[in-house]
């Protein structure tokens, strides 16, 4: 009977340990793992139009459920079924509720839409606002043209970018054709 006690309780003793050593800390407070899921497909749909696929190869989910740790997430935008951009990194987070994706480290997006790509260190994206941002050193990229700068705010499929404090960076070939 001390065997079959033993046995039933082992698995219970496995998993509170589990969870008790893999805590997530956030501002200097710490919140302990509700679920991790290998193989992450999270799919932002409206009226049965795709808007948005997020994927990530690990998922730690947080806060009974509010908050989701990424690793190496992307995001995938999506028109009318067609893709438009993309945006990938090395970690990130997701606000559950809100639907506010952070994408920390090596961040490197691509616009199919506008022909253009940006890099950047910490790149948030809001749902609610439509619009990507970051307040770090950010390098966008289109046709010949590369701009520079500390800060940026932009649609997600970067149709449209604002990118403070920039450089723009113009290759010789067209600022000799622009001389003319």
């Amino acid at each position: 009977m001390t065997v079959k006690r033993a046995l039933l309780l082992l698995p219970l003793a496995a998993a509170l340990a589990l969870c008790a050593c893999d805590d997530y800390t956030r501002k200097g407070e710490n919140y302990p793992v509700v679920q991790s899921v290998q193989g992450l497909t999270l799919i932002e749909t409206s009226s049965g139009t795709v808007l948005w696929t997020l994927t990530a190869s690990t998922a730690d989910i947080y806060d009974n459920g509010t908050r989701i740790k990424l690793s190496s997430p992307t995001l995938v935008m999506q028109e009318n079924g067609q893709e438009t951009s993309s945006v990938s990194s090395r970690e990130g987070e997701m606000e559950v509720e809100e639907k506010n994706i952070t994408l920390r480290g090596m961040v490197k997006g691509r616009s199919k839409k506008e022909n253009s790509s940006l890099e950047t260190e910490l790149l948030h994206y809001s749902r609610t606002q439509e619009k990507i941002w970051t307040e770090e050193e950010v390098t966008v990229m289109q046709n010949d043209v590369t701009v520079q700068g500390r800060g940026m705010e932009a649609k997600p499929d970067l149709s449209e970018v604002t990118i403070r404090q920039q450089q723009t960076l113009v290759p010789k070939e067209i600022k000799k054709t622009a001389r003319k």
